[in-house]
């Protein structure tokens, strides 16, 4: 180690380097947004279950019906569903009845072939009234047959959202927790010393051969003695470079190439975390939408 790099971490008062404790009420914040972003897909369940507990029974005039269908692609070729559509007018008290169509909810019934699907058809001539089920408040949500929302499936719904959700969402809790924390401690109790290129290594992946640089280097741990270690840098290095790392002196693992972190790259790390936080959250819940209208 030369003089000048001897110098610099000489420098180095541990007594003088903050104790950095995470607020409270940082840490409370965290484990909200957390939580918010897991239970909001994970009670799509609960959301179908008051929204069908508000379903009402009433009667329905037959106004037109047909068969639809909808051809379903596989790696063997594929196979078609059919469907019932049915033409209705919901009667309930207060209006001359409101048009809608449909046929069965929450779970829709497809049909292997088109016969099946037409014999239900044909079971709903025109003019035919016949009981149903709408939605007191929004009467155009009206259905023949109603086979109900449990709260037993609610709940199934929210465990199974709660561990796929969980899984998901483990993407941005590393990049939280293993970048952004790690940059907030570094800015804020960070020392700067130079390590060396020692050697290079290779590693295989999907994509082909990574290669990376090993650098080592030397700071001052909290009990004034000297420690070592080790972290990866890019493959185009060569051996013997020195190089700029950060080390924090309470925990010499938490490092990084380079100097102290700017703000840009704290803000640049919390925003696509969140970013992530926040995908991940929106397309869960629209699957956990779907899922609330699958079989049980």
């Amino acid at each position: 180690m030369s003089q000048a790099d001897r110098s610099l971490d000489e420098k180095v008062s541990l007594q003088q380097v903050p104790q950095l404790e995470y607020k409270r009420l940082f840490v409370v914040c965290e484990l909200l947004i957390w939580m918010v972003a897991l239970l909001i897909p994970a009670c799509g369940g609960f959301y179908r279950y008051v929204y069908y507990q508000q379903f009402q029974q009433g009667t329905c005039t037959i106004t037109g019906g047909e068969v639809t269908s909808q051809y379903v692609s596989t790696k063997n070729g594929g196979y078609t569903d059919y469907y019932v559509s049915l033409s209705y007018i919901v009667e309930f008290p207060g209006t001359s009845g409101v048009a809608t169509q449909g046929y069965d909810s929450p779970d829709r019934t497809s049909f292997s072939w088109e016969g099946e699907a037409q014999s239900v058809v044909d079971h709903y001539p025109v003019g035919t009234m016949t009981s149903c089920w709408y939605n007191r408040d929004h009467p155009t949500d009206a259905v023949l047959v109603f086979g109900g929302y449990s709260l037993d499936r609610a709940w199934a719904t929210f465990w199974v959202a709660i561990m796929a959700v969980g899984l998901c969402e483990l993407l941005p809790v590393l990049i939280w927790y293993h970048r952004v924390r790690l940059i907030l401690v570094l800015r804020k109790r960070g020392r700067v010393t130079k390590g060396v290129v020692t050697r290079h290594a290779q590693y295989h992946t999907k994509n082909g051969v990574h290669a990376v640089s090993i650098i080592s280097y030397t700071g001052i741990g909290v009990d004034n003695q000297r420690v070592k270690g080790t972290l990866h840098g890019p493959g185009h290095l060569r051996k013997k470079d020195r190089v700029f790392v950060c080390y924090d002196p309470y925990e010499p693992k938490k490092v990084l190439r380079g100097e102290h972190p700017t703000r840009t790259l704290l803000i640049w790390w919390i925003i696509l975390a969140l970013l992530l936080l926040m995908a991940i959250t929106s397309i869960a819940s629209l699957l956990t939408y779907l899922v609330a209208y699958s079989s049980e």
